[in-house]
């Protein structure tokens, strides 16, 4: 069994783990409808096929339903909808949690951060920069190495589906050749879904935490811990640099 002392990279999940599902469900739809017409036009599509993609594809993320077609439509509008916002500078990005503070305190340790979405990648970027850590004055981003995406985007190779072992094996040799880790088993992944934790696993990862705001702390299962606290990461943090003798996040 690997040990806890050992994990050198930290990769995060986005949507449902630093995130709330409810900003991609509620803040990009509502921001959406007030914007249209910008939409429709940048996505070659009428107004009213816009509005019912924002409201059905919403409610059916809401619900989780990803076999609902509105779903898998409702991904390009939201982007669109973020390019818009973010280029006008009036669509903030709430943070899950104790995401941001708990990213931040691992950014300040010798460990190294990385993001892996299904989003388009300078959108995915734009998000993390837009959240701000708590009394510090600093964005989330200032503690985040690279990003990872799921298919191709802005000139950048996707790494594949977010459920396959592929996709983290793939991203485990990008790190074992920046020297980031000599090998996968020293990389911890964060999600709040399990197939996904369970193909990091499968992929060699060292550890999966599952983030769970319903489940009170389960025990360890194969390199998988529920957590309700993304301060709870930390742990392995605290432990690698205490036997490193290195400095120790507080």
């Amino acid at each position: 069994m690997q040990e806890i002392a050992d994990y050198r990279a930290y990769v995060w999940d986005v949507a449902g783990t630093i995130i709330p599902i409810e900003f991609f469900s509620y803040d990009i739809k509502e921001y959406g409808l007030r914007n249209v017409e910008k939409i429709a036009e940048k996505a070659g599509k009428t107004g009213q096929e816009v509005r019912e993609i924002l409201e059905k594809g919403s409610e059916a993320l809401a619900k989780g339903d990803k076999e609902n077609p509105f779903f898998k439509q409702f991904p390009n509008i939201a982007e669109l909808v973020q390019e818009i916002g973010f280029g006008n500078d009036d669509l903030d990005v709430p943070s899950f949690g104790d995401a941001a503070s708990t990213i931040d305190k691992i950014g300040q340790s010798t460990a190294r951060q990385y993001i892996f979405s299904s989003g388009n990648y300078n959108i995915t970027k734009r998000e993390i920069q837009k959240i701000k850590v708590p009394f510090t004055g600093r964005t989330l981003d200032m503690a985040i190495g690279d990003f990872y995406s799921t298919s191709d985007s802005e000139g950048r190779k996707g790494i594949g589906g977010k459920t396959k072992p592929e996709s983290y094996a793939l991203l485990a040799q990008d790190l074992i050749a920046k020297g980031v880790v000599k090998s996968a088993i020293e990389i911890c992944y964060v999600t709040d879904t399990r197939a996904e934790a369970e193909a990091a696993l499968k992929a060699g990862f060292g550890r999966a935490y599952l983030y769970d705001l319903k489940d009170n702390g389960s025990m360890p299962e194969n390199g998988m811990v529920t957590i309700n606290r993304h301060r709870d990461v930390l742990s392995t943090i605290r432990e690698y640099e205490r036997r490193h003798d290195a400095p120790v996040v507080s």
